[in-house]
């Protein structure tokens, strides 16, 4: 059984991967170096986000001529394809740094929902465990928050979260993985950590002194959009697939095991529409 672990927080942009990447730090999984600094704007408490895999995924994603905001599926054979070694062979030095002495990471960038193949791979062939946690964020708030920082319309904001939750969800099945809201983060910090913990079956305790850093770190005042689910039907108008993805998230989030079947007809869905303008590698 491997001794050493890897923590993926996966979620889409704006749904709090930065909070929960903390929490699960403070809960005592170690951060990689060289993070990418706090933004007062955007994320005031910082983005516990490593540079170089930013960089890495974007480099990924570009070899498949795409990138974050492009919402259209990478084919899972691209995952083999000869560019790749090269890049799981730098992913596997990088892992080896940065778990040196720690025999544990929390490694977040929310590109890694569109690229957990490259980490799984790159994890099995070096004997790390890889564990998945998906953090889901109403739709709607989600979109409210791009507006603000991007600019993104609401069709181009509700695509984007379905994919990023549809890809990592599809790839992790079968694996270590727990899905939690960011609704519980904000409101139960440290029951949802300990329900992680245990999810993932990570050998780190989660103590009651942890709960005063979780509060510090985990602060409500640092939310500023809220939607409601009258906001929900009004996006669904839109793009309807939005409330069966959400509900599904919601029941996993709440310890449920959920038939895939629906999510993968959506998955379906969208690669009908995008037969029209496929991306080419």
């Amino acid at each position: 059984m491997p001794s050493r672990h890897i923590v993926l927080v996966a979620g889409m942009h704006r749904s709090g991967t930065s909070a929960l990447t903390r929490a699960i730090n403070l809960a005592g999984v170690p951060l990689p170096s060289n993070l990418k600094g706090a933004s007062p704007d955007v994320n005031a408490e910082g983005f516990w986000e490593p540079l170089d895999i930013k960089a890495f995924h974007d480099d990924v994603l570009k070899t498949f001529n795409s990138s974050w905001v492009d919402p259209r599926e990478i084919p899972l054979e691209w995952f083999d394809a000869p560019p790749l070694a090269e890049r799981r062979a730098w992913l596997a030095n990088w892992i080896e740094t940065e778990i040196a002495g720690k025999d544990m990471l929390v490694v977040k960038d929310p590109r890694v929902c569109r690229l957990l193949p490259i980490w799984q791979r790159t994890c099995a062939e070096n004997g790390v465990a890889l564990h998945t946690v998906m953090i889901v964020r109403h739709p709607v708030e989600v979109a409210q928050s791009l507006a603000r920082r991007d600019e993104f319309s609401e069709l181009q904001s509700y695509v984007l979260w379905l994919r990023h939750f549809l890809d990592p969800e599809r790839f992790s099945r079968g694996g270590s993985r727990s899905f939690i809201t960011y609704d519980q983060l904000m409101q139960e910090r440290l029951p949802t950590i300990r329900r992680i913990v245990a999810d993932l079956r990570l050998p780190v305790v989660a103590s009651d002194e942890t709960r005063e850093k979780l509060d510090d770190a985990v602060k409500e005042s640092l939310r500023h959009h809220v939607a409601s689910d009258s906001d929900l039907a009004d996006a669904v108008k839109d793009v309807p697939q939005l409330a069966e993805v959400w509900n599904w998230a919601l029941r996993a989030a709440e310890g449920q095991t959920p038939d895939p079947a629906p999510l993968d007809a959506v998955t379906e869905l969208m690669r009908r529409f995008e037969r029209a303008s496929p991306a080419t590698a």
